[in-house]
């Protein structure tokens, strides 16, 4: 490598200059002419470097002698007297236990003074989703009714911002759920329903702030009883959990959801900012319709079980009786009630169920209702294990204006006075302990190397 030193004379300094001069005016040239000849390209390209000549000529080139020269000295003396200082007398032991009461002193400024950390950066959001909840057992057509209530509020919260909308669409019933939700709740959801609302791109949004956005529809939606309404943006990075998630464990499913209902309470009365809105992952209203079959009476008219589920099955969903072959292709014929009748439970227990009599071999007839009946109850929506414990998970999202890290440590605050029934423990999962675990990592390391 070749050192660029500094011009001695006079007649060095000016060669130097003229030479420079020289190999920058080619340049020059190369560029006017390139930009008469519309060659975009091969123009910027030599006025960029003539340009970048003439900086490292009369700026970076005498400020490398200057740093050479002058500052390097000084400040190799100045570390050559340091040196000598640290090392005289006692003075490596006061170094010493200084270095380390300034690492302790670190690490107490950092619990004393947390920054505001969040798990991942907050962007603007390329959708936004309005998740609808009504009461288990809502017909599809209630939920069509308000949420096309919701979409023309949601229309005309976005109308402000229409030119960085793209689109806004409505899904109803199945697969309408948070899939970041801790939920287990599968299958047809005639209760829910989503309203989504797409962005055109970042570059063609003319300033607008999706945030904004997001919070304009949160806001706007507010008020309405009974129904559950979240607003969230599309997940950044890996799936995590929710910013708040907190792990309910424990044996028995009712007591944990008692303790679900209580602890979102609690912590609702703290008035703690920033909380979307909690809700447990496992509902205990979900209803369901029992079939009990009388045994003792099927036997006696010589009905099976079975009987009795394929005739209610098939009055419902349908059973295959045949194919229609039209050319090469082949369409399977379905039987079932009409739809009059398969929401009509008297009809359905009234139906007669066809069968041969085991005893007598003749064709026989009995309606369901006799050999069973009908009982209403209310079931989970799911039933969860942890580590062979059930669990219930309490979670939310937090509005745009708040971190994430503060929300849940005013949480930790509150539910430290909180009093846990014995067999019964909580802990803070999701995005929570998503951060925790590269904290951990180096500390694993050490201890293990």
């Amino acid at each position: 490598m070749k050192i660029d030193e500094k011009a001695e004379t006079t007649d060095a300094r000016k060669r130097k200059v003229k030479n420079f001069w020289i190999f920058t005016g080619i340049l020059l040239v190369m560029t006017l002419l390139f930009a008469l000849g519309g060659n975009s390209t091969f123009r910027n390209l030599f006025g960029i470097v003539a340009f970048l000549a003439i900086v490292n000529f009369y700026l970076l080139r005498p400020a490398s002698f200057y740093f050479q020269n002058t500052f390097l000295p000084i400040l190799e003396n100045a570390y050559d007297k340091f040196i000598r200082f640290a090392l005289r007398g006692r003075n490596p032991m006061f170094f010493f236990i200084g270095t380390i009461g300034l690492f302790i002193g670190a690490f107490m400024l950092l619990g004393a003074f947390m920054p505001k950390v969040i798990f991942f950066p907050t962007v603007p959001p390329q959708y936004i989703n309005v998740f609808v909840e009504m009461p288990f057992g809502t017909d599809i057509e209630q939920t069509n009714e308000l949420t096309k209530e919701i979409e023309e509020k949601v229309t005309k919260t976005v109308e402000p911002y229409k030119v960085a909308v793209d689109a806004i669409l409505t899904q109803i019933g199945e697969g309408t759920g948070d899939p970041g939700q801790p939920s287990g709740d599968g299958g047809s959801t005639p209760n829910k329903a989503r309203v989504t609302v797409s962005f055109v791109q970042p570059e063609y949004r003319q300033g607008v702030n999706t945030m904004d956005v997001l919070e304009a529809v949160r806001r706007d939606l507010e008020g309405y009883a009974g129904v559950s309404i979240v607003v969230d943006k599309n997940a950044d990075g890996p799936p995590t959990g929710k910013p708040v998630n907190i792990e309910l464990q424990g044996e028995d499913v009712n007591r944990l959801s008692e303790l679900s209902t209580d602890i979102i309470k609690y912590i609702n009365s703290k008035k703690i900012n920033g909380i979307e809105e909690l809700q447990a992952d496992v509902k205990l209203a979900k209803p369901q319709l029992l079939v009990e079959v009388d045994r003792e009476a099927a036997r006696r008219y010589g009905v099976s079980t079975r009987d009795i589920g394929m005739a209610l099955r098939s009055s419902i969903y349908g059973s295959e009786v045949t194919d229609l072959k039209i050319g090469d292709d082949e369409y399977p014929i379905f039987i079932r009630l009409s739809e009059k009748y398969r929401h009509n439970i008297d009809a359905l227990m009234n139906q007669p169920i066809t069968f041969r009599n085991p005893g007598n071999g003749q064709i026989a007839q009995v309606p369901i209702s006799a050999v069973a009946k009908i009982q209403y109850s209310t079931t989970y929506t799911s039933i969860k294990r942890k580590d062979t414990e059930r669990a219930i998970t309490v979670f939310s999202n937090v509005t745009a204006d708040a971190n994430p890290n503060e929300v849940v440590s005013e949480i930790k605050l509150a539910m430290e006075d909180y009093q846990m029934p014995e067999g019964y423990s909580y802990k803070f999962t999701g995005e929570q302990e998503e951060t925790s675990r590269p904290m951990w990592l180096p500390i694993a390391n050490v201890l293990v190397y």
